[in-house]
């Protein structure tokens, strides 16, 4: 896709109508912003009168740490974009990204922070998904255990100290 746009022919016509359609781009998502912006303030003023007054604001104090918010948002990395297979990906604010879970994102591995993740083809909540791993390991070091697995893999010959005598 980059590679075809570098490719064709430029004219006045072309530039012009580039222009208009980044233009009208840009009108379109600046309109959306204004309104999720009010729905947003709309919801906090909501919320201030049913919580009372500076409750959300005791809140953020509370429980809001910047330096995690960075990690999570991956706010310190310098490329905030990058270009694969012909395709722009998003570098940065994972934790509000759903298109991990798309089969045409194409990038290895699930995002630590996503709120929702795919196991075995089936979107799941990370909650539930971290409680299955830690039940999956607690269920594979119970058999290791049971099995004397530890000490069977200590009595295997390469782990012994071989002696000079």
């Amino acid at each position: 896709m980059v590679k075809n746009v570098l490719e064709f022919d430029l004219n006045d016509h072309s530039i012009q109508t580039s222009m208009q359609f980044i233009e009208d781009l840009s009108t379109l998502y600046q309109d959306k912003y204004n309104e999720l912006s009010r729905k947003k303030d709309a919801k906090i003023m909501e919320m201030d009168r049913s919580l009372g007054e500076n409750a959300l604001m005791n809140l953020k104090r509370s429980y809001h740490n910047d330096n995690v918010a960075d990690i999570v948002q991956n706010a310190l990395s310098k490329k905030k974009f990058f270009v694969e297979n012909s395709m722009v990906y998003q570098n940065y604010d994972h934790i509000f990204l759903r298109d991990h879970l798309n089969s045409d994102y194409k990038i290895d591995g699930t995002f630590m922070y996503v709120p929702i993740k795919s196991f075995f083809g089936n979107k799941i909540s990370t909650f539930w998904y971290n409680i299955l791993v830690i039940w999956f390991f607690i269920f594979v070091l119970f058999i290791v255990l049971y099995f004397d697995g530890l000490k069977k893999l200590l009595d295997i010959q390469i782990f012994k100290k071989k002696s000079f005598s």
